[in-house]
């Protein structure tokens, strides 16, 4: 599946944005479970307010990341030339 995304449009792009996207989530979601072991804020509050804005966050985290890796690969290919092993 991934396959196909190896060297046509979007290849920087799709991985750029989908790991951006689940990093800001998954630091969300941490950042709730640590006040809610706290005992700062309820679980169901902290999850549904960090975890629920910071999800549409980091959808504009990863198209703003998607969008700087196509410009930069673009601009500068030689940064992005991998060792073929």
């Amino acid at each position: 599946v991934l396959s196909r995304f190896r060297m046509g449009p979007g290849a920087l792009f799709w991985p750029g944005f989908l790991t951006a996207w689940i990093m800001v989530a998954a630091s969300s979601v941490s950042c709730a479970a640590m006040l809610a072991v706290s005992g700062a804020v309820s679980w169901k509050m902290g999850l549904s307010v960090i975890g629920g804005v910071h999800l549409v966050l980091g959808l504009l985290e990863g198209i703003v990341t998607g969008t700087v890796l196509e410009a930069v690969s673009r601009s500068r290919p030689d940064l992005f030339n991998r060792l073929k092993i």
